[in-house]
């Protein structure tokens, strides 16, 4: 007797964006289908196993799990085998909380600036990168600021940015208002 030549096709990759908030996309089992068998007689079913090992009834995680999909007998023989993807992409932004900001500062004494600190805090459904705040954001004189910062007199805008591990990225402004409150001494010489 010959060998059996039994060819099967899995279905299609699946992509999905994760689920609001989370770092992970619910599936239904359905909607990842089910192979065809394109050549061979013998084949009674399907098995299949995740990469990850979870049940497919789990959420599957922002990035590639594999199904391995298996054709079997009725004896329970791996007749062939295929893969198919589940690809899960993080297209949430980190969320940016602004410092509260009063409505102006007085320039520390002696000096035409204020040395003041606002920072502010960002959270991310599958974890922040990092978190920085820079001064004519967006612009060729884009510079980057830590706290505390001379603020000069006049109107400053800080721009926070914030990017998550997946490389999405979020910014949002405020300003900060330093005002020359001293009244100038007038020296006179005789």
């Amino acid at each position: 007797t010959g060998d059996i030549v039994v060819n099967i096709q899995c279905p299609a990759t699946v992509n999905r964006n994760n689920d609001a908030g989370h770092c992970y996309a619910t599936i239904n089992v359905d909607d990842l289908g089910l192979p065809t068998v394109l050549s061979g007689c013998y084949v009674v079913g399907f098995t299949r196993e995740r990469s990850d090992g979870e049940p497919f009834s789990s959420p599957y995680p922002v990035g590639t799990t594999t199904v391995t999909w298996k054709a079997v007998d009725g004896f329970g023989n791996v007749l062939k085998t295929c893969t198919q993807d589940v690809v899960v992409t993080d297209n949430e932004k980190p969320v940016i909380t602004l410092p509260t900001v009063a409505a102006s500062y007085n320039a520390d004494d002696g000096l035409c600036q204020s040395s003041l600190s606002f920072p502010a805090t960002a959270q991310d459904n599958c974890g922040l990168a990092y978190l920085k705040y820079y001064i004519n954001y967006g612009t060729g004189s884009q510079t980057e600021i830590s706290f505390s910062y001379d603020f000069p007199v006049g109107t400053t805008t800080v721009t926070a940015e914030a990017g998550d591990i997946h490389g999405n990225v979020n910014t949002s402004s405020f300003d900060v208002v330093v005002v020359d409150n001293k009244v100038p001494v007038l020296n006179v010489i005789n």
